[in-house]
């Protein structure tokens, strides 16, 4: 077997992670992969099997050794194989060959664990990885049975490793020299897939965040888009394992009852930061070593037959099997390759698994490797055991080359650190010249070290200012592809939009269409029924009359038939009457002559009789018959009259749904018109937003162009005149160069170190230096400042040594009167500044005023449709005025800034403040007479809405009178043309109603007469102002004589005069800036109230939906979803570009802030 440690040449398989540096050759340190072996105790279903074990241990030679026992022809052979290991733990309750007592899980931390954490600190790069097969102890011997439970004897090595970290960094720390911060990161292989266990989440979610494996040519393996989090201390470690624990994937199998289904790897990031002391007494900060911890889980290796997983489980562990055996491959072809240099191999296969290739710094490369493969005693998993155990053999094979991770300078600094305190120990009790030698040496290494030190802090902050560049650069790069989305967005949301407002209108077109046919039907349908119904009407009343006339003729003859009997009857009781008396007389003869004629009379009457009888039977079954036919025809009467009511009230539903119909026509084009209105100021905002970030875009380049500008490097003179110089200059005292440059560098506005070659010509009062500035400022500007610049320190210089003063005294005294001047005038500005003040209340009061009379013409147009584009055209023409009003208030606020040194300005602005206010007054009596012509107008649009309101009354009374339609078809149409009649009448008073428009539209004249009249009240104000104006000329015009008095000043007060103008053009700049940072802010809140106000234009357009348009209620939905949505973009950009403009002021703050600074 090979030898285990050895200092060769790095070999061709390893790979490059972070910056190494260790000692001056660069050469790192190799070290093969470090192995251990544990033997876990047997499960309940081995022991239930009753399965014998097939491993055996020595741990003071640290060997494994496997049994193999297989029956042949009644005898036993038993075949073993014996592997060797750095590390062996015997877990089972029994002792071990050599009689090792079973470990537990702090003897396996203090042997694996605790060497991570001395490399971590020592700035070596180091990973364990526990590998096995499934339910072998993997998770138990990395995280424990509980990872919070820390004291408990059952933690695993994550969480001890994690204490023991955070004990040896305040103890670190506690020296003094270094501060130490740690980060973690926690990742899963799931699939062939990389999520971040650390991740944001919505609440309760375990959705999964993919993250992207990469590979850098100097930084080696990193994962972009990682969440790293830093710690602080070991609660905050726990909380986050829980964290990223909860949403691992993990599940039952047979094999184990909570079996992990992905590669986890724990990551713990250390990072330096080293502190020393300067010879000034300050403390220069550099960076120092930095390490990467990797803690990996390993997925066990599973036989799909054992673990009997189906579905999912299924595709999981084939995933599983698949990378696990990539690794293998890995781990033979590098053990291959460190045993023999002409191995076939060149390059293992990392990229075919995500894990080999998280893991290729770790397997060969720049890390402290240990591995810990966890197996099981039963012979139940035998080939399982034999296979890891061959893998872990392999992997001891493997050599890495670890170096230390430490920038060269801070290693050097270091180095001189060591060095110095070795020789501060060793000066201690020398020989006194030594000693002196020594103390010499110290300082220049100290000086050294402190030099290197300020060189690499320089360099770090240079390397921060370029990353907050980059950040700056990617974040205007996100933000700029963010706005670019949502104008996408709200562009398709707009054509959206369109395509919705087609829609809905082909949908009211077609429903209008379908309406009118079937309107048409059912007119056509009455119209036929009508005539119907009254051809059978009018035949079923000829058919009446005709069996009345029948009944009246039969009535007429059963009267004369019965009249003609009574008569009979009448005279056969006569008859009778005379027999009788006939037969008492005795007649006999006589009678029976008359007997025989009655006897014959008799038969006669007899058969008339029977034929009367037979008529009266057959008249009475007519009679009968006829009266059935009567009520027949009354019933079928009734009917019909039933029947024309019904079409009298289908008849006024018709019309009614005409009216409802006509309603949604007209509700549907006002919502239609409003969409298009709404779909405008959509349109109108994207390109306010386009414009905002083109106009962010154009300062965001501006301000990376001058961060990226180079300094350029200008040369100079200055020529000093007077006998005062002269005697300076010649005397030449040692720090003239030293307060010259401070001198410089204060007027060119730039550091000390910026100014260079300084020379003094012998003889000449000229000096010449070169001066180091920004690309924006050019030669001349330098000249222009060096110039105006009084050179304080010189003169201070020239008191301290020769004490009177001469031409200088003078100026200073005339700069000194020139500030109390300017003391004075800035003191009247503030007084000034005040009255400005006060007239700016006033006219906020009148804006007030004027937005209370807006509100009040809103309620007024709501109530008066008709009027409303007079109303409008009103209330612009009170905006204008308003306008006025401000744009001269802003003539006198900039007439006072201009003129602010003149004392009598104050009283003209009073004079004009008052005839503003005068005017302002006519101006309102004017709005008041406007305001009673309203109120006229809303009296007569109430008498109006009375005499609508009595021809609904009207109409409603008509349509009464058409419910009552009676059965004939004469009252029919008498109701029809009394309806015609009453609609004669709603024409009438409309006209009525159209002439009492017109007398509006007259009283509206009338008001547009008192505007104009208000019109001329402000071309008077215009008047007046062009008098001050013509005043303030005049002021001009002193002002250039004093000027010109002025100019009569000697050289030197000039020179001073000229100073202080260029001050007070740095004061009128900066108040300018100020002046366009508050009409930007003004603006940006105007754009923001006009977006509030077309969102409450939007919310009531929405709100005035009626309940009668049911059928579009579902798309009139989806459209104010998709308008809150809109509203919500445009909130978040408003937000976002306030948050813009609140960042490019803040850097002009910084920039302002800065030039201060150079300047003080």
């Amino acid at each position: 077997m090979s030898s285990r440690t050895k200092t060769t040449p790095r070999p061709r398989n390893t790979v490059a992670a972070l910056t190494p540096m260790d000692d001056e050759s660069n050469i790192g340190e190799s070290e093969s992969v470090k192995v251990s072996v544990r033997v876990r105790p047997f499960d309940s279903r081995e022991t239930s099997a009753s399965l014998i074990s097939v491993l055996a241990m020595n741990s003071k030679n640290r060997t494994v050794t496997i049994f193999n026992s297989l029956p042949k022809e009644n005898n036993v052979i038993t075949r073993k194989k014996t592997f060797q290991f750095d590390h062996v733990f015997w877990s089972l309750d029994s002792p071990d060959e050599s009689g090792g007592e079973p470990v537990g899980q702090a003897e396996v931390y203090a042997t694996i664990g605790r060497p991570l954490v001395a490399h971590a600190f020592n700035g070596f790069n180091s990973c364990l990885f526990a590998y096995g097969q499934t339910g072998s102890g993997k998770t138990y011997t990395m995280m424990g049975a509980d990872p919070n439970a820390i004291g408990g004897a059952d933690a695993g090595v994550t969480p001890r490793l994690c204490l023991e970290l955070f004990q040896m960094r305040e103890r670190i720390e506690a020296e003094g020299h270094s501060k130490w911060s740690v980060e973690v990161g926690y990742i899963e292989v799931y699939n062939e897939r990389v999520s971040d266990l650390l991740a944001k989440r919505k609440k309760g979610s375990k959705e999964e965040v993919f993250v992207d494996v990469r590979e850098h040519p100097t930084r080696g393996v990193f994962i972009e888009g990682q969440e790293l989090r830093e710690v602080s201390s070991l609660d905050e470690v726990l909380g986050l394992i829980e964290a990223g624990n909860r949403v691992r994937h993990t599940a039952a199998t047979k094999m184990n009852d909570r079996s992990s289904r992905s590669h986890a790897i724990f990551m713990l990031l250390l990072r330096e930061e080293r502190s020393m002391q300067a010879a000034t007494g300050q403390t220069i900060t550099t960076a120092g070593k930095n390490s990467r911890m990797n803690l990996v889980d390993l997925a066990g290796s599973e036989r799909v037959a054992q673990s009997e997983v189906v579905g999912q489980q299924f595709s999981e562990a084939r995933h599983i099997n698949l990378s696990l055996t990539t690794l293998g491959r890995v781990i033979d072809m590098l053990a291959d390759m460190t045993k023999n240099k002409d191995s076939q191999w060149s390059m293992p296969p990392y990229r075919e698994s995500k894990l080999t290739f998280l893991l290729k710094d770790s397997l060969g490369g720049n890390s402290k490797t240990f591995m810990i493969a966890t197996v099981s005693p039963s012979a139940m998993n035998y080939e399982e055991t034999l296979s890891t155990l061959r893998y872990a053999s392999r992997a001891r094979d493997i050599v890495n080359v670890t170096k230390v991770n430490e920038d060269p300078r801070a290693r050097r600094i270091r180095e001189l650190e060591e060095q110095m305190e070795q020789m501060r120990k060793d000066i201690q009790g020398k020989d006194p010249a030594y000693v002196a030698e020594l103390e010499e040496k110290l300082r220049l290494l100290e000086a050294e070290a402190q030099k290197r030190a300020a060189d690499l802090q320089a360099l770090e902050r240079e390397r921060e200012k370029n990353e907050i560049r980059e950040k700056m650069l990617r974040v205007t790069e996100a933000e700029r592809q963010e706005l670019l989305s949502r104008a996408g967005a709200l562009e398709r949301q707009a054509i959206e939009l369109s395509r919705n407002n087609e829609k809905l209108l082909r949908e009211r077109e077609e429903k209008e269409r379908r309406f009118l046919e079937q309107m048409r039907r059912r007119e056509a349908e009455m119209e036929n029924n009508q005539e119907r119904w009254n051809t059978a009407l009018e035949r079923e009343r000829v058919l009446v009359l005709q069996l009345r006339r029948d009944c009246d003729f039969y009535r007429v003859q059963l009267d004369a038939m019965e009249s003609r009997y009574g008569l009979t009857v009448d005279h056969m009781e006569c008859l009778v009457e005379f027999l009788r008396i006939f037969y008492e007389k005795g007649a006999a003869s006589v009678m029976n002559c008359q007997m025989a004629q009655l006897r014959e009379s008799e038969a006669k009457w007899v058969s008339s009789m029977k034929a009367l009888r037979k008529d009266h039977d057959n008249v009475a079954v007519e009679r009968a018959r006829l009266s059935e036919s009567l009520r027949t025809m009354e019933a079928k009467n009734k009917e019909l009259d039933a029947a024309n009511e019904a079409l009298a009230v289908q008849l006024a539903q018709v019309e009614g749904e005409i009216l409802r119909l006509q309603d949604r026509f007209t509700n549907t084009v006002s919502d239609r018109d409003a969409l298009a209105e709404h779909l405008q100021v959509i349109e109108v905002t994207k390109a306010e937003l386009e414009a905002l970030y083109n106009e962010a875009n154009k300062k965001c380049e501006e301000f990376e162009r001058k961060l990226n500008s180079p300094p350029v490097c200008t040369h100079h003179s200055k020529k000093f005149e007077g006998e005062e110089w002269d005697a300076l200059l010649h005397g030449r005292p040692s720090e003239m160069l030293d307060v010259f440059t401070n001198d410089v560098s204060t007027a060119c506005r730039v550091s000390k170190d910026s100014v260079n070659n300084v020379t003094f010509a012998l003889g000449s009062l000229t000096c010449e230096f070169d001066v180091t500035h920004d690309a924006d400022t050019t030669a001349a500007d330098i000249d222009k400042r060096i110039a105006e610049h009084p050179f304080y320190l010189m003169q201070k210089l020239y008191d301290n040594r020769y004490g009177e003063k001469k031409g200088i005294d003078k100026a200073t005294d005339e700069i000194k009167r020139l500030e109390r001047q300017l003391q004075k005038n800035v003191k009247d500005v503030d007084e000034k500044a005040k009255k400005i003040e006060e007239i700016e209340n006033q006219k906020e009061e009148l804006v007030q005023e004027n937005h209370k009379q807006k509100e009040t013409n809103i309620v007024l147009q709501k109530k008066l449709e008709t009027n409303a584009e007079i109303h409008e055209k009103i209330v612009k023409q009170l905006h204008d005025a308003i306008k006025n009003n401000t744009s001269l208030t802003n003539t006198l606020q900039n007439l006072e800034k201009n003129h602010k040194n003149i004392e009598r300005e104050l009283e003209l602005v009073t004079a004009e403040r008052e005839e503003l206010a005068e005017n302002l007054r006519a101006t309102e009596d004017a709005k008041a007479e406007v305001e009673r012509n309203l109120e006229s107008v809303t009296a007569e649009r109430e008498e109006l809405v009375e005499n609508l309101r009595a021809t609904e009354d009207a109409k409603a009374e008509v349509e009464r009178n058409l419910e009552s339609v009676t059965a004939e078809r004469e009252e029919l149409v008498e109701n029809l043309r009394a309806t015609e009649d009453a609609k004669a009448e709603v024409e009438r008073n409309l006209e009525s109603v159209t002439a009492e428009r017109e007398e509006l539209a007259e009283n509206l004249r009338a008001t547009e007469d008192a505007k104009a009249e208000v019109e001329r009240n402000l071309e008077s104000v215009t008047a007046e102002r062009e008098e001050l104006v013509e005043n303030l000329r005049a002021t001009e015009d002193a002002k250039a004589e004093v000027e010109r008095d002025l100019e009569s000043v000697t050289a030197e007060r000039e020179e001073l005069v000229e100073n202080l103008r260029a001050t007070e053009d740095a004061k009128a700049e900066v108040e300018r800036n100020l002046e366009s940072v508050t009409a930007e802010r003004e603006e940006l809140a105007e754009n923001l109230r006009a977006t509030e106000d077309a969102k409450a234009e939007v919310e009531r357009n929405l709100e005035s939906v009626t309940a009668e348009r049911e059928e579009l209620a579902e798309n009139l939905r989806a459209t104010e979803d998709a308008k809150a949505e809109v509203e919500r973009n445009l909130e978040s950009v408003t937000a976002e570009r306030e948050e813009l403009a609140e960042n490019l002021r803040a850097t002009e703050d910084a920039k302002a802030e800065v030039e201060r600074n150079l300047e003080s």
